[in-house]
């Protein structure tokens, strides 16, 4: 009898072993929801040149997984997970994965640091801060050269030269009045000139003839 109860014991403690906790679909969608509500800030380090990513509201059920390695939140108020030591510009893929009873992706989150502006505030920059995005910007989206930076100021620098038109100096009412006169002397005077002349030496002519006519020369 007692070998009987020890079996019954041992195959309920089996069975109860065996039996596993299900992921239901609605404990899915709460955790995917959750991981939909992660957030995260950069920071960047002068010392080191490199970045501190944080994440937050990365809640108990999720973790994060970032090449291949795995990080779980510290359990503090805002759940939340560092990430340190990044270099500029480097692109980060951040898979949430769901842990216990639930597995799989619940969402996937992409980074892309900038990187740093060494031009920022220096002397070469300060007279171009509201002109060119390349002054007034701490970060950027790739690395900036002196030479790029030489050729924007360049352009900037270039003016083209305005076209000046000379004014017109306003004539008065004598001024216009001379004009005038000036515009007929030439345009009829010498015209008049010839045609009076012409008309004298006809005249001298005609006035010899007729007296040597007169005369009967």
């Amino acid at each position: 009898m007692k070998k009987k109860i020890f079996i019954v014991f041992i195959s309920m403690f089996l069975m109860l072993g065996s039996i596993k906790a299900e992921c239901t679909d609605s404990k899915y969608n709460e955790l995917k929801g959750l991981a939909s509500d992660i957030t995260y800030e950069t920071s960047y380090s002068m010392s080191s040149k490199t970045f501190t990513v944080t994440f937050y509201n990365v809640f108990p059920g999720m973790y994060l997984m970032i090449n291949k390695n795995v990080y779980i939140s510290n359990g503090s108020d805002n759940y939340s997970v560092t990430l340190s030591g990044q270099e500029e510009g480097n692109y980060l893929t951040v898979y949430v994965e769901a842990s216990g009873d639930c597995t799989g992706t619940l969402n996937t989150i992409f980074i892309t640091l900038p990187y740093y502006n060494s031009f920022f505030r220096t002397q070469k920059c300060e007279p171009y801060e509201d002109k060119l995005k390349l002054c007034s910007s701490k970060f950027l989206s790739y690395r900036l050269t002196e030479e790029i930076l030489d050729d924007a100021i360049a352009q900037i620098d270039k003016k083209i030269d305005p076209v000046v038109v000379p004014e017109t100096p306003k004539k008065t009412t004598f001024k216009l009045i001379i004009d005038a006169a000036k515009d007929f002397f030439f345009s009829w005077g010498i015209n008049i000139i010839v045609f009076f002349a012409f008309g004298a030496i006809t005249a001298l002519i005609g006035n010899k003839i007729f007296k040597k006519v007169k005369h009967g020369i």
